[in-house]
Formats: structure tokens, C-alpha cells, sequence
């Protein structure tokens, strides 16, 4: 026999026909999408709804879902107005369904665009645009500062930061070291006796001290 739903009843013929049908496989949906599952089980469609909704666009939700209420797609106002009260140069886009509504509660809603003014250092600010505008302040850079620091190598730091202590090999070593110390390494005073002389006059002293050679004003 066939039950209700279509499908052929599983039970032999001397016993009563089931009350759930126990089919399992593709089952079509009264939306025409399809979903593998139990015929008796309540089966929800899972597939994007497509429904148009009275603004035009495409429904978000899941076609076994009921239909969106408040449609979440950007657009521009139709109406600009005073709209957007942080004042900023970009189209403001908004929800849809604010696309309508007064100035006084679409404007509730923030411009998230970037904010791009060139800061100080030469880079452009990465912040959100009405944070910016409302506080009057921007965030503060986080690309690579590059600047030249006092020993002559590139700052390899955050560039809205302090510059950290520079961590390249020094060019400036003393004849007795193998190799130089990092830039913002604290130097260390060589012990060893000072190679500074000519053939006149000497320094007497360390090499990590002030030396206490005089000019030599003898013809070389």
C-alpha cells in the first residue's frame, strides 16, 4: 500500500500498515529542496532561503528559517541629509532597512571606513574613522617606523612608539675587541693599555678610559 506521504508501506501484508513511514533517503521539501533524511522525521531545509524581500535584496536566513526581518545589506541613504554627524569626507553606507528612517536614528549608526589621514610620521592612520572624528584623536601608527637612529641604522620598532635601543653590531669598537657590541648595549671598558700614540707622545693610560694624550705639535 501507499501511505500518505507517497511512500510504499514496509510492513507485510498480513500486518497492519505502519503509522510513520520508514523510508530514509532523499526526501523533496514543500519549499523544492531536497535533504537526506527519515520521511516521518521533521526535517528542516537547510539551504539559503533566496526569497526577495520587499527591499529587493535576497533573504539571509536558511529556507527552513523564518524570513529576515531587518535586511542587514549596506547601502547608501537615499537622503544623505546631516546624516552623518561626524562629518567625515566618505559615503556613509547603513543597513537597508535604516536606509529610510529619520536622520536622528540612522545616525546611530558609526562610519566604519578607514580613516586615512596622513599622520605626522608620513603614514596614514589605520583607525576607524568616527573614532577618530568623534575623539579628535587618532590611533596611533602601527607600521614599521624605519627612522634613522643616532648610530645610523634604520629604528626597527612600531613607528607610534618610543624607538627601542637599536640592535645591530656597532660599527665602533676598540683595536682589542673581535667584534663589536650591539648598538644599544651599554659599552664595556677595555682593560687592556691604550694603542693610541705616535712617535713623540703616548697615552698612559686603559683603553676604556679618557685618554691623556696631548696634541702633538712635532713634525711627524
Amino acid at each position: 500500500k501507499i501511505l500518505d506521504c507517497g511512500h510504499p508501506c514496509k510492513s507485510l501484508c498480513y500486518e497492519d500498515c505502519d503509522t510513520e513511514c520508514r523510508f530514509h533517503g532523499s526526501i523533496q521539501l514543500p519549499c523544492g529542496h531536497s535533504v537526506t533524511g527519515r520521511c516521518s522525521s521533521q526535517l528542516v531545509c537547510s539551504q539559503p532561503c533566496g526569497q526577495l524581500l520587499a527591499c529587493g535584496h535576497k533573504c539571509a536566513a536558511r529556507c527552513g528559517q523564518p524570513c529576515t526581518v531587518e535586511c542587514q545589506v549596506l547601502v547608501v541613504p537615499t537622503s544623505l541629509g546631516d546624516a552623518n554627524e561626524n562629518h567625515c569626507s566618505h559615503v556613509q553606507k547603513v543597513p537597508c532597512h535604516l536606509a529610510n528612517d529619520s536622520d536622528s536614528e540612522r545616525t546611530s549608526y558609526k562610519c566604519t571606513e578607514k580613516c586615512n589621514t596622513s599622520l605626522p610620521c608620513g603614514h596614514k592612520c589605520t583607525g576607524t574613522c568616527f573614532k577618530c572624528t568623534e575623539y579628535d584623536i587618532h590611533s596611533s601608527c602601527q607600521l614599521a617606523c624605519q627612522r634613522r637612529l643616532l648610530c645610523g641604522h634604520p629604528c626597527q620598532g612600531i613607528c607610534g612608539e618610543l624607538c627601542p635601543p637599536c640592535k645591530e653590531k656597532s660599527d665602533y669598537r676598540c683595536p682589542h675587541m673581535k667584534s663589536g657590541l650591539r648598538c644599544g648595549e651599554p659599552p664595556r671598558a677595555c682593560k687592556e693599555k691604550c694603542t693610541w700614540k705616535c712617535a713623540h707622545l703616548r697615552c698612559s693610560k686603559k683603553c676604556g678610559s679618557a685618554c691623556n694624550r696631548v696634541a702633538c705639535e712635532l713634525p711627524c
